[in-house]
């Protein structure tokens, strides 16, 4: 006879497997009874809070600005702040509630923390949330907390499930926000654990233009580039270029490199007095910054303007050329313009004065032969930026000339070009050369520094002849040969870096009166023994042959 369980016991039994469940997570439960308001509300503010700080998470990384910040009241005092930003929703916070109290630990508390990849995820209690072990991230999850038969919930999961914490108690408040602190130029919002959340703050808007007090001057058809740069005003800007009197006379154009900076190039087609005008505006104001640009005026004491070729002489007719000291030419020249700054270069011969010229404006591609030639009180020059040729003996026995800039268009440098500029200590050959020639840097004795680059293959017959003050020089890898005394009689030299692996042909006695005795040769790392054994190179015994990694 089969034996029946009573319907009691079978109750108990299914209430006994009922509890076996987690007692932690459920669905949906129903209340047996309704939560206190106090309880109430504090949820619904904690709940509330949770939301803005996914809000604020999400408004700080979109980059948005902080337009105003406003208390909220309660009864007279302070209990939060109401947020308005540039483009997103407002958001309000509520602090803190007081409570002196510790908390028995059954709430939990939830807050964020940027970890290590910059990311800011959801903290649990102080430790990361998770879900199914994984850190939840503030922007893809917003926690929910429920209070059920006295009871704390929480869910991380759309309220899916739920979790059970513990009772409420006269302890529990909300510790999602701490304090708002406003500064100048950004707002730190504090939470509860002593995490930070930092906003900017929109302030003065303001725009400069780089050397905005200066008169920017142009030939016709001449381009220059100015800059810009923003500062405060939020991340709304609109920026307007435009010249203050539209006569034709400049195009512009306009290039943003970022929210808080660009760039203007103006070109001039027939340039008049007028200004630039940079406007920047946002929703609340409009700020300006301008610059004056004019076309050069024939001679204003220090730069003359050429507009046709071989008329230089005749502009400066007026003028007292026995007290110009310093002379920028802008402009179309020839050769017969070189010839007129020649003479005035030796009719300062008789005088105290010295003369430093900058024809870098001009559009000359060649220095003609002698076109400086023994101008002694020519000190220093700038060449123009289209030369690619440096006559023969352009500057031959200029003994004042200490300094000189030339252009990396030059292709050729003429022979005896600086022979006998005994006051230049430095030259540096520009990459686009390929030959030195003959006697180009002879007897400069006060040249300490000689940069040649690795486009060069050749250094001519006595280029470097009786340079006596010249102590190291470099020979590039490119060069192949170098020329006849090129080195002659350079009485200090104790250290030469010839770069190339196979020796560079030497011409005959490269070496001539140069004390080898005294000098390293340093050559790549390998490369001794070709060196000690090449046709020219074994002739000199030098102090000592180093390999070394150039």
């Amino acid at each position: 006879m089969k034996r029946l369980f009573p319907i009691g016991a079978i109750l108990t039994l299914l209430l006994a497997v009922g509890c076996s469940k987690s007692d932690d997570y459920f669905d949906e439960p129903k209340p047996d009874e309704e939560p206190t308001e106090q309880f109430d509300v504090l949820c619904e503010q904690i709940n509330r809070n949770m939301a803005s700080l996914q809000a604020l998470i999400g408004v700080m990384q979109e980059g948005d600005y902080i337009d105003e910040v406003s208390p909220v009241m309660q009864g007279g005092k302070e209990i939060g702040h109401t947020i308005t930003f540039e483009d997103s929703d407002p958001i309000t916070i509520y602090y803190s509630t007081e409570n002196d109290t510790e908390a028995n630990g059954a709430m939990p508390v939830i807050s964020v923390r940027q970890d290590e990849d910059e990311v800011y995820y959801w903290t649990l209690n102080g430790a990361w949330l998770l879900e199914k072990g994984n850190k939840v991230q503030v922007q893809s999850a917003l926690p929910q907390l429920k209070l059920q038969n006295g009871e704390w919930y929480l869910s991380n999961d759309g309220e899916q499930t739920w979790q059970k914490y513990g009772k409420a108690t006269e302890a529990d408040y909300d510790r999602t926000f701490q304090s708002v602190t406003e500064k100048e130029d950004n707002v730190d919002i504090i939470l509860s654990n002593g995490s930070k959340i930092t906003l900017p703050r929109i302030t003065a808007l303001t725009v400069q233009i780089m050397e905005q007090d200066t008169l920017l001057q142009f030939l016709d058809d001449e381009t220059k580039t100015i800059c810009y740069t923003i500062t405060g005003g939020g991340k709304n800007q609109v920026v307007k270029v435009e010249m203050q009197n539209d006569d034709g006379g400049y195009t512009l154009h306009t290039t943003s490199e970022s929210a808080t900076a660009g760039t203007v190039d103006i070109q001039a087609n027939t340039p008049t007095e007028n200004r630039v005008i940079v406007s920047v505006s946002n929703s609340r104001q409009t700020v300006q910054a301008s610059i004056a640009v004019a076309g050069y005026p024939p001679f204003d004491g220090l730069t003359i303007r050429v507009e046709t070729p071989g008329t230089l002489s005749q502009l400066l007719s007026e003028h007292d050329q026995s007290i110009l000291t310093e002379l920028r030419v802008i402009g179309s020249i020839d050769d017969e313009d070189i010839a007129t700054l020649k003479a005035l270069a030796k009719r300062l011969l008789l005088t105290n004065f010295l003369l430093i010229l900058d024809i870098e404006n001009t559009d000359i591609t060649s220095l003609p032969e002698e076109a400086f030639f023994a101008c002694k009180k020519l000190t220093a020059i700038k060449l123009p930026k289209t030369l690619t040729t440096i006559g023969d003996r352009a500057f031959h026995s200029c003994s004042d000339l200490t300094s000189i800039t030339i252009p990396n268009s030059v292709t050729t440098i003429g022979e005896w070009a600086f022979e006998l500029c005994t006051n230049l200590t430095s030259i540096t050959i520009p990459n686009s050369v390929t030959t030195i020639r003959e006697w180009t840097f002879a007897f400069c004795s006060n040249l300490t520094s000689i940069t040649i680059p690795n486009s060069v293959t050749t250094i001519g017959d006595y280029t470097f002849a009786k340079c006596t003050s010249l102590t190291s020089i470099t020979i590039p890898n490119s060069v192949t040969t170098i020329g006849s005394q090129a080195l002659a009689g350079c009485d200090r030299l104790t250290r030469i870096d010839c770069q190339p692996n196979t020796p560079p042909q030497l011409g005959s006695e490269v070496f001539q009166l140069t004390p080898v005795e005294n000098c390293v040769l340093y050559v790549p790392t390998g490369c001794a023994e070709a060196y000690r054994t090449a046709e020219g190179w074994k002739s000199y015994t030098f102090q000592e042959i180093i390999e070394t990694n150039f």
